[in-house]
């Protein structure tokens, strides 16, 4: 997984390709270390994405009916923020 996870890190960067196995390195100190400093503040920062997400989708779900909440898990919301997409409620689930 850390090889995976350093490759797309690698492809977002114009970092020469020498880099790669430094970045593999550096990615498998603090992924697999939960008591990492660089661990928690990555986490910290998922955490506050995914609860200020997931405030807004319930904000804008909350005042819809059956039908609405039906046609949004459907995917048949053309407009807002998703552009016509199917509303994913919980991408971690994925």
């Amino acid at each position: 997984m850390r090889e995976s996870f350093a490759v797309e890190i690698f492809r977002s960067t114009n970092a020469p390709t020498e880099v790669l196995r430094q970045v593999e390195e550096e990615l498998g100190q603090h992924l697999y270390q939960p008591n990492s400093q660089l661990f928690q503040d990555v986490e910290s920062h998922f955490w506050i994405r995914l609860i200020a997400e997931l405030q807004e989708r319930v904000g804008m779900l909350k005042p819809l009916g059956s039908l609405g909440l039906f046609s949004a898990a459907a995917g048949r919301r053309n407009h807002g923020r998703w552009g016509g997409q199917a509303l994913i409620l919980c991408p971690v689930m994925q």
